[in-house]
């Protein structure tokens, strides 16, 4: 849903029933290639299934399946808009990974999988951290989890800055923020500015900052003035939205 929403902005006259399938992609005819830049968190998920209970310590619980699968909030959405735009919108994820088998698996998934643009190049490899993995043991009516934030809170502004100012986006937007506490600085918010000049230098209307996950702190994102920040709260009625921001063009 974060991934249409996205894709919607950015292409605003779409109709997604009248779209044309090319292999595993969308085509959109007589679009031009745009180009995203997503930034955040970056899992592996251990997908336990078919837990009847969680284990206490010192026990073994069996269960029916484990999978490895490619997660995070940013990750996630990275991946789904890759695959939604298709040959009209590029997607560039930006993130760290361990360098490590769980981080070597994820590249691996990102590049097979072919929805986003160079993920070995965007995707910054730490040596000696470990990979961040989330163990999710999945029952029939509940789950828990287990995580290891080490590669997600060594994401910082300064290891992509460069290379995002080097660039022209339609859009770039922050995923799980809410973990990657090396974002919760100046900083970003420093880069956001320049990024923002830049559009107003090319006679680009102003980004504007769009919230679509909770559990974000929105004063940060309002130092960013004159932007205008619109938080929208969650279901569950917890917390203030949105640690997701894309600011759009």
């Amino acid at each position: 849903a974060n991934a249409r929403r996205q894709v919607s902005a950015l292409l605003p006259n779409l109709e997604f029933a009248r779209v044309e399938r090319q292999g595993q992609h969308l085509h959109f005819p007589g679009m031009a290639t745009r180009r995203a830049a997503l930034i955040g968190d970056a899992f592996v998920d251990v997908q336990v299934g078919g837990v009847g209970a969680l284990p206490c310590w010192g026990t073994d619980v069996a269960c029916s399946s484990v999978r490895l699968l490619p997660g995070g909030a940013c990750g996630n959405t990275a991946r789904q808009l890759g695959a939604l735009g298709g040959c009209e919108l590029e997607a560039f994820f930006y993130s760290c990974v361990g360098d490590d088998e769980p981080g070597r698996h994820y590249i691996r998934t990102l590049e097979a999988e072919g929805c986003l643009t160079s993920p070995s190049r965007t995707l910054r490899l730490l040596p000696g951290v470990p990979q961040s993995c989330c163990v999710i043991l999945s029952g029939s009516e509940d789950r828990a989890m287990c995580s290891c934030y080490e590669t997600v809170h060594r994401v910082t502004t300064g290891l992509f800055s460069a290379e995002l100012l080097a660039e022209s986006w339609a859009l770039v937007h922050l995923g799980g923020y809410f973990n990657c506490v090396g974002l919760h600085d100046d900083a970003l918010l420093d880069l956001l500015r320049a990024l923002k000049a830049r559009w107003s230098e090319h006679g680009m209307a102003a980004p504007h900052p769009v919230c679509s996950h909770p559990r974000c702190e929105p004063r940060r994102a309002a130092r960013c003035s004159p932007w205008t920040h619109s938080t929208t709260a969650p279901a569950s009625g917890a917390a203030r939205a949105a640690t997701c921001a894309g600011f759009r063009r």
